[in-house]
């Protein structure tokens, strides 16, 4: 199918999201970029929609679908099946990504996809040996992300973070060598059992719409992401920051995708980074307004929609 000859019409499948419809986003981009698009909940819209779409893109895991029967139906879809995971999936380091699929019970739904999208850019070798047709994709920016202000004087944080506190991420040991510095360290997250580290301070969850009113406020946004040791790997969090405005501050990642983050090597740079966009607010408002834009231009939900239906179709 040429894009130029008619609408793609596209299905997207996921589970009902309690606080982040991340999915309708990808729906949402697909609109965007043209195309008629339907939402499917079920094992029953699955089939629907593969009779009635050119594609179907899944949401990362199981989309809370019934997965053997989901492999069954794989067997004789007449569309496209694509599943893009938004999540890490090479979380435990002893573990290869086949055997990280098992526990999830996710191998054989894997495989049954025309198309993974994946955050491993360095471990595409390990999808393959999985039997699994994956491609490093990453993730996006809504279009309608709002920007924040970055006019607003005094700063009431030097460094803001989003997401979860856990005591198994990096982010937390870089939270709190930075407030020990005597930075003014905010942490923006949903409860968590790790607790909130000693000298940061605490902020209920936000929906990410919410946090440029944040970003305003803060001279930086540290994004140091699960792992980041893994060539690509990068949180979404990059490009929702970035796409409000905010100095995404990153830990080093080789082969990440470039919005013009400022990426440090350790804690000693990244103290430096933060001491200079806390005191040069211009120098701040300029380096936030031009990853705000790298973000809006090439890295939205519209423009992955096309990158996505430009691997089964001829480009307009």
């Amino acid at each position: 199918m040429n894009l130029a000859s008619g609408k793609l019409r596209v299905g997207v499948i996921s589970g009902k999201s309690h606080l982040v419809d991340k999915a309708g986003w990808v729906a949402e981009g697909f609109e965007q970029a043209g195309c008629d698009v339907s939402r499917g909940y079920t094992v029953e819209d699955v089939i629907r929609l593969d009779d009635s779409c050119d594609l179907l893109v899944f949401d990362h895991y199981d989309c809370a679908l019934d997965v053997p029967r989901v492999c069954r139906i794989a067997d004789t879809r007449r569309a496209k099946w694509v599943q893009w995971w938004r999540d890490l999936v090479a979380v435990d380091q002893r573990k290869t990504i086949a055997e990280e699929l098992a526990g999830l019970d996710l191998l054989e739904w894997s495989r049954s996809f025309d198309l993974v999208l994946v955050k491993e850019r360095g471990m595409l070798d390990q999808w393959k040996d999985a039997g699994v047709r994956a491609v490093w994709f990453d993730q996006a920016c809504p279009r309608n992300m709002p920007a924040c202000n970055p006019e607003r004087k005094p700063l009431r944080w030097d460094v803001l973070i989003a997401g979860c506190m856990s005591d198994r991420h990096a982010r937390r040991d870089a939270a709190i060598a930075l407030a020990r510095r005597g930075f003014r360290v905010v942490w923006v997250s949903l409860p968590d059992p790790a607790g909130c580290p000693p000298g940061v301070e605490a902020l209920e969850w936000r929906h990410p719409f919410e946090l440029p009113e944040l970003v305003g406020q803060a001279a930086v946004c540290l994004d140091v992401g699960q792992r980041f040791d893994v060539a690509g790997y990068v949180s979404d969090r990059m490009y929702l920051l970035g796409g409000a405005g905010g100095v995404v501050l990153q830990r080093s990642v080789p082969q990440a995708m470039d919005i013009g983050q400022v990426s440090f090597e350790d804690i000693d740079a990244c103290s430096e980074l933060v001491d200079r966009f806390s005191v040069d607010l211009e120098f701040r408002r300029a380096t936030g307004d031009g990853i705000r834009a790298n973000v809006m231009a090439n890295h939205t939900f519209a423009e992955r929609a096309k990158e996505i239906a430009h691997y089964f179709w001829i480009p307009d």
